[in-house]
């Protein structure tokens, strides 16, 4: 109770505004206070070290130890820091007074010992310090081995918070839905189930439990067996019968001409169902042999004449190639001079009127001969 009450304190006093480094060791849990009187002499060496590089003013009063305990003002308060730079010595001594031990071992410092060290804490951990106090710094800080008793110094947390914060955290999420059980360890190991009447063991239960008593595991087995048998029955017949129909050496009617069935094929049957007749290879060389000769000669016969078309068309096009068209000047000439020498061109002496011709003439003798029949009746 007390640590937390303290703890509170420290809490008002940084939103006051005061040194975050002395609020950090305003309590202190050890029973001894030459940790403290360290902490002192410390501060009191670094504002020794800034008075000797010229940041502080050194002053001509000193003031006693002896007035620590009374009410001071601003101005006695300065003069104290001074002669706390001044004199080492006086300055464990101020601040040995300044600390206060309750009968609960909880020790307390006073506002104006914090302010009288404000500058020195500054000092001490201030980012910003010129590299010439930063060496010294260091060295006076390790001699007085300072800051590792600042980190034992650190008061932890009971164990009745420590405990608590735990359960906080190792509590399981919240879910969304509703638990079907009230702890994960239940939810986990129950194996319960609600009691069921023969009814609805009935319902639930498959046909296998009423068929034979004891032997219903037995009989589901060979049934199970057997189904499996048929269909592999089945898949057999099926593949054998689609490789026998891929096959082009099946035996037929010579009759009929149906080939024969994958089924008689299996069954060694060698005569035709409807006609009696035994079976036989369809496409036998002695069947085959005349019909297949005269295809085969015929085949041979047309590729030749093809070839010799096409030998008498390739010649006819290199002939035509190499002729010269007339132009329509060298027709108009020819044609000119066959009209002076009274030339008929061909076209004017093969042509013939339809009267002459042969069609027309057999018209006219099988109507004079129809005519004359007339005439004699």
């Amino acid at each position: 109770m007390g640590e937390t009450e303290l703890d509170n304190d420290m809490e008002n006093d940084g939103d006051d505004g005061d040194d975050s480094y002395a609020n950090a060791y305003l309590h202190d849990g050890d029973a001894e206070e030459s940790d403290d009187a360290e902490l002192a002499e410390m501060l009191a060496k670094v504002q020794s070290i800034q008075q000797v590089e010229g940041r502080l003013q050194p002053l001509e009063t000193s003031v006693p130890a002896a007035v620590a305990d009374a009410k001071r003002s601003p101005a006695n308060e300065v003069s104290a820091r001074q002669a706390l730079v001044k004199s080492p010595s006086a300055a464990t001594t101020t601040s040995s007074a300044k600390f206060y031990k309750s009968q609960d071992g909880i020790t307390t410092i006073s506002r104006s010992a914090l302010s009288a060290r404000t500058g020195g804490a500054g000092t001490l951990i201030g980012i910003k310090k010129a590299a010439i106090y930063e060496e010294k710094l260091l060295q006076a800080v390790t001699t007085a081995k300072t800051i590792e008793k600042l980190r034992h110094k650190a008061v932890a947390a009971p164990p009745a918070t420590i405990g608590k914060r735990i359960e906080t955290l190792s509590a399981p999420p919240k879910k969304a839905t509703a638990r079907k059980f009230a702890t994960d360890d239940e939810e986990q190991h129950c194996r319960f189930q609600m009691q069921k009447s023969a009814a609805q063991r009935a319902k639930s239960s498959s046909r296998d439990d009423f068929d034979g008593g004891g032997d219903s595991g037995q009989s589901f087995i060979s049934r199970m067996e057997a189904a499996e048998r048929n269909r592999q029955k089945k898949l057999d017949l099926s593949r054998g019968e689609n490789d026998y129909n891929a096959r082009l050496d099946k035996k037929g009617c010579p009759k009929c001409g149906l080939p024969q069935s994958y089924s008689e094929f299996k069954d060694k049957k060698k005569k035709c169902q409807m006609c009696g007749v035994e079976f036989r290879f369809l496409n036998a060389w002695g069947d085959i042999e005349q019909s297949f000769s005269s295809r085969l000669a015929e085949a041979s016969r047309a590729q030749a004449e093809k070839k010799e078309q096409i030998y008498a068309q390739v010649a006819a096009d290199e002939t035509n190639r190499r002729k010269v068209n007339k132009t329509a000047k060298q027709l108009a000439y020819e044609k000119q001079i066959a009209l002076k020498h009274n030339q008929q061109t061909f076209l004017d002496r093969n042509y013939k009127p339809n009267s002459d011709s042969k069609t027309k003439r057999a018209q006219l003798e099988l109507e004079a001969k129809r005519n004359a029949a007339r005439s004699a009746k």
